[in-house]
């Protein structure tokens, strides 16, 4: 899914932003995480075929802007996933409402961060859809991998009648 790549490459522009490979502790929620992320503006406008276009400019500028007012790291980097995860939320229940669903599934690397995935969760339930996300399988390549091996293993296998 396009905005699984996305996600990704954000997260990891994030990172080099900051200049900093290092993993970012943040605990927090509800109105910590609102004051956190201060004023926040939607970047999403509607696209062809039932897609939409999501507009990472707003993300990257918040985080530029973090860095050189001397925002910890922690704090850029909470900020910076909760806004991926609200523009994420936002393009996923444009998506559910236009094909009359209220089901949503969270798959790919950028969903084994566990920031990313508990805000996502979080946020998608407030505007009323249903989560689902892999439990048993790596939500990333391993996953795919294995699934397309399962699929291999059934042309393959001869059929019983």
């Amino acid at each position: 899914m396009a905005l699984e790549a996305a996600a990704q490459r954000a997260v990891g522009s994030r990172t080099r932003l900051a200049g900093s490979g290092r993993r970012f502790a943040f605990k927090g929620g509800g109105q910590q995480n609102s004051k956190i992320l201060g004023s926040h503006k939607e970047a999403i406008e509607p696209g062809t075929d039932n897609g939409i276009v999501v507009d990472p400019r707003p993300i990257l500028r918040c985080v530029l802007n973090d860095i050189s007012r001397g925002l910890s790291p922690d704090v850029t980097a909470a900020r910076f996933h909760l806004n991926v995860a609200r523009h994420l939320a936002s393009a996923a229940a444009i998506i559910a409402r236009a094909n009359d669903t209220n089901v949503v599934a969270l798959s790919g690397g950028a969903i084994q961060n566990t920031l990313l995935r508990n805000q996502l969760f979080r946020l998608l339930g407030r505007r009323g859809l249903r989560v689902c996300c892999n439990n048993l399988v790596p939500a990333n390549d391993a996953g795919i991998s294995l699934g397309q091996a399962v699929a291999a293993g059934r042309v393959a296998a001869p059929t019983k009648r």
